[in-house]
């Protein structure tokens, strides 16, 4: 029933009436306590008005909520904390890393984390992660270490590293253990890897369980000195190639926490940091995904009452006798795509085939390279003693200008005759490719290069 108040209105029930539409005739309205009662039957509308009406308001809710939620979002996304940072070149950076030889550096690719190469037998790096100094912590309250790197090597050998705990004096002989894996890591895959618990962060990488390998004056009384991640110095030069991104722990309360590993504070807005803010801000989006899904099922109803609405707009435009209703989708995961075909361009050898570059110089050829978008460049060569790198430079212009865009670092497998190395590009617009020989003493021989892309 509607209800209006009347006695404003300066009438009695009496002075009021209203057409009844199913008699035609002109029908007094009678009032309770004042109110004017009046069947909404009378004024022409049904419950279907009624209902959209209601569906319009969860709408509004519905949306006011998202809103709410995306802020929410976004305000995590623009907050980003450096409290557990690590910048590389930097006193707390250098500190960490102290004792590593060489140094990691930065990415030629503009990759976030540390890239670490052993040039020579015996180079090791070693990253440390915990000091006592102003927060203490027993060794009792680790409940476990973790690791996120890329292997960046081409050997098939185990290259894992090794995740530690010291107590106080561990590094004289006090508590240590050492913790490691025999899994043999594929080169270019990013993984996780920890002991004890299973850190609740990347559920998208591959997992490694490391187990414990070695245990000295172990006392889980004694205060943490310190954690660390690194190699060992056992490894053939060239084998170790490690790009870390992220160290930590878990702590008392069975919560990881996190170190994240960047080349300099820009790379805070890097694809790494973000898709970590993401994985956070999941159960905000679940949320929303929630909402849109109550959304589309009151648009749907709506669509279904827009014909007792026709005809009931006096004002504005009516409704479009066709209209189709537009259903938002509840779970964009599960939008696919598929492409259809792929035109691969290039061919065997296009770069160099099977020939000397000196150092200092170029390739014997230029690839065509105008038809590619996307590129992949395969490289080998017989000069399995150098640890130098090659070059990748492309022209725009017909060979007269050329710009180096990043460079390719092979290495030999254990016991292979062979260095292998492989990169890609993205190379759209240009029209020309070449390599060169970056190494300022030694000739590469038997050099093999060819690129590969698609449009």
């Amino acid at each position: 029933m509607l209800s209006i108040k009347v006695n404003k209105l300066k009438m009695t029930n009496q002075d009021l009436h209203c057409r009844n539409f199913t008699t035609k005739r002109s029908e007094p309205v009678y009032s309770n306590n004042g109110k004017l009662m009046i069947d909404v039957g009378e004024l022409g509308l049904n419950t279907t008005d009624i209902l959209t009406h209601d569906k319009l308001d969860l709408i509004n809710l519905d949306t006011y909520n998202i809103n709410s939620k995306l802020e929410n979002f976004i305000s995590q996304t623009l907050t980003i904390k450096l409290d557990n940072t690590l910048i590389l070149n930097t006193p707390p950076g250098v500190s960490s890393y102290a004792d590593s030889n060489p140094s990691p550096v930065m990415d030629a690719f503009n990759r976030d984390g540390w890239l670490y190469t052993n040039t020579l037998a015996g180079n090791k790096f070693n990253y440390y992660y915990f000091s006592n100094t102003g927060f203490t912590e027993t060794l009792s309250n680790i409940k476990g270490q973790y690791a996120v790197f890329q292997n960046d090597s081409l050997t098939t050998d185990n290259v894992n590293v090794i995740l530690a705990l010291y107590g106080i004096d561990g590094f004289a002989g006090g508590p240590r253990r050492v913790y490691y894996s025999n899994e043999k890591l594929l080169p270019g895959v990013k993984y996780l890897v920890y002991w004890g618990i299973n850190p609740d962060v990347f559920p998208e990488l591959p997992r490694i369980e490391y187990n414990l390998v070695d245990e000295i004056n172990w006392d889980e009384n004694i205060d943490v000195l310190t954690m660390s991640v690194g190699s060992d110095s056992a490894y053939t030069a060239g084998t170790v190639q490690n790009l870390m991104t992220h160290i930590g722990y878990i702590n008392s309360d069975n919560e990881p926490v996190i170190t994240t590993l960047i080349n300099t504070l820009d790379a805070v807005n890097s694809e790494t940091q973000m898709v970590e803010l993401l994985n956070v801000s999941n159960s905000e989006l679940i949320s929303v995904k929630n909402n849109t899904s109550d959304i589309a099922i009151n648009t749907l109803g709506i669509s279904n009452d827009t014909q007792s609405i026709n005809g009931k707009i006096r004002n504005g435009q009516q409704t479009m006798t066709n209209s189709i209703p537009v259903v938002l989708a509840s779970n964009h995961n599960d939008i696919n795509t598929r492409i259809n075909s792929v035109l691969n361009v290039g061919t065997h050898n296009n770069i160099n085939n099977d020939t000397t570059i000196n150092f200092g110089d170029y390739s014997t050829s230029n690839a065509d390279i105008s038809n590619m978008r996307d590129c992949n460049i395969v490289y080998s060569d017989s000069s399995n003693s150098s640890f130098d790198s090659v070059g990748v430079e492309v022209s725009g212009n017909g060979g007269i200008n050329w710009y180096e865009i990043g460079g390719i670092f092979p290495s030999a497998p254990i016991g292979g005759a062979l260095r292998l190395g492989f990169s890609s590009f993205s190379v759209g617009g240009f029209s020309l490719m070449r390599i060169s020989n970056k190494s300022t003493d030694t000739n590469f021989n038997n050099v093999q290069a060819s690129v590969f892309g698609s449009p």
